[in-house]
C-alpha cells in the first residue's frame, strides 16, 4: 500500500467513523474501488487505533474524571455535591467495562469469520445495504 493509498483510506475512515454507517465497511468497499491490495487486517485495524486515540485525547478530561472516581472511592459523604457525581462516574466506567465484553468475545470466537468478511468487498455492501435499510 503506497503513502497515498493510507492517506484516501485514513480520509475513509476519519469521514466515516462518527457517522451511523459502518466505517469499516467503507474502507472494504474503497479498497476494492481503488484497486489497493491489503494483505491482513492491519492497516483496518491501525485506522481504527488513531481513532480510539483522538477519542482518548479529546475526552481526557473526562476520561480522567472518571478514572480518578472509580479510583478514589470515598465514603465520606460530606460533599453532597460530588458524591453523586463521583457514583454516576464510576457506574460509568462499571457500564463500559461490562459493554466492552460481547464485543471482544464476539471478537475471539468469529476471528475469522470476520477476517473473511473484511477480504469481501460484496459482504461488505450487503451489510451497509441492511444497516442502510434497518
Amino acid at each position: 500500500m503506497s503513502p497515498t493509498d493510507a492517506v484516501i483510506l485514513g480520509i475513509v475512515q476519519g469521514l466515516t467513523e462518527f457517522l451511523p454507517v459502518s466505517s469499516s465497511g467503507h474502507l472494504v468497499i474503497a479498497e476494492r474501488v481503488l484497486g489497493i491490495q491489503s494483505a491482513d487486517l492491519s492497516f483496518p485495524i491501525a485506522v481504527h487505533v488513531g481513532t480510539l486515540a483522538a477519542v482518548i485525547v479529546y475526552f481526557r478530561h473526562r476520561i480522567a474524571d472518571i478514572l480518578k472516581a472509580f479510583i478514589h472511592r470515598s465514603d465520606s459523604r460530606s460533599d453532597r455535591t460530588s458524591v453523586p457525581t463521583r457514583d454516576i462516574e464510576r457506574m460509568m466506567l462499571v457500564f463500559v467495562l461490562i459493554a466492552s465484553i460481547p464485543a471482544g468475545v464476539i471478537g475471539v470466537l468469529f476471528k475469522d469469520r470476520i477476517e473473511m468478511a473484511f477480504a469481501a468487498p460484496f459482504a461488505a455492501a450487503l451489510c451497509l445495504m441492511v444497516t442502510g435499510l434497518w
